[in-house]
């Protein structure tokens, strides 16, 4: 069975890469779950600067480009999602 998340150091980068590329690395709450204890040793681990959060093949950079562009083009027409 392939991992959901995979997790590893860089540097000083925490890296979390989401591995569901047949869903769209769609984030299932299993995920979250995974990453929460992960996220909670880099928080006190001084060798970790920032995470990074990516996905296996390219969508999820596709995706998170286009909710941001969604988001900002909405603001700034005035519409606010509540």
């Amino acid at each position: 069975m392939t991992q959901e998340v995979l997790f590893e150091i860089v540097g000083k980068s925490g890296v979390i890469t989401l591995n569901r590329p047949e869903a769209l690395n769609a984030l299932t709450l299993n995920m979250v779950r995974l990453m929460k204890p992960v996220l909670a040793d880099w928080a006190v681990n001084d060798a970790v600067a920032h995470i990074v959060i990516e996905g296996a093949g390219l969508l999820l950079f596709l995706q998170l480009q286009m909710y941001m562009h969604d988001h900002h083009k909405n603001h700034f027409l005035g519409h606010h999602n509540q």
